[in-house]
């Protein structure tokens, strides 16, 4: 007979935060970086219950947005990558 030794029923906490790695990690850290960052400098087009459109944007406000996203874009797929990388 083949036994399987029996395990210990983890709250689901647990069972997340020893899947998921919690702590200190540098792509964690760089996005939150990043997006710290990106926030910040967005700061001024920001207004809590207000949505703000890009229609009335100066050119030179709608390159940086553009740059913003597409830096956004960069990032979203260098983390979707090491994810395959890692589930592999």
């Amino acid at each position: 007979m083949n036994h399987k030794p029996d395990r210990k029923k983890l709250p689901v906490d647990e069972t997340i935060t020893r899947r998921t790695g919690v702590g200190v990690s540098s792509v964690v850290s760089g996005w939150q970086a990043f997006l710290a960052q990106f926030l910040k400098q967005m700061g001024p087009y920001l207004h809590a219950g207000k949505i703000i459109t890009f229609q009335h944007l100066r050119d030179p406000e709608i390159r940086r947005f553009e740059e913003i996203v597409s830096t956004i874009e960069d990032c979203l797929s260098s983390v979707e990558k090491i994810i395959q990388t890692h589930l592999k």
